[in-house]
């Protein structure tokens, strides 16, 4: 996995959220609705990051938090997909972030 392709796949999670967002479900005045809506921003914040640096390093430690990345980023579209409890996706959402976290570190 290279740095395209995580900017790619942080960009699918990012539209999914946004539709999930959009639907009203969790109701848009709720906590989670504004804990979800918080955390995509932070998402996206950072794909902007990502995108803005060029990640020079593509070493065994990258390639295993990319990969850590992958599996979260697939588990939660399938939490959405699902139609999954707003907690569960809220958790998804934040384990996509910390690994995307941790290979900004690696920058």
């Amino acid at each position: 996995m290279n740095q395209s392709d995580i900017v790619t796949s942080i960009g699918g999670t990012l539209t999914q959220l946004d539709t999930l967002l959009m639907s009203g479900n969790p109701s848009f005045d709720s906590a989670a609705w504004q804990q979800l809506f918080a955390l995509r921003k932070h998402l996206d914040d950072q794909q902007r990051t990502l995108v803005q640096q060029a990640i020079q390093s593509n070493d065994e430690k990258f390639q295993t938090i990319a990969a850590t990345l992958q599996a979260a980023t697939k588990t939660l579209t399938n939490e959405i997909a699902q139609q999954a409890a707003i907690n569960a996706i809220i958790n998804m959402v934040s384990q996509v972030s910390a690994n995307v976290d941790q290979l900004l570190k690696l920058a």
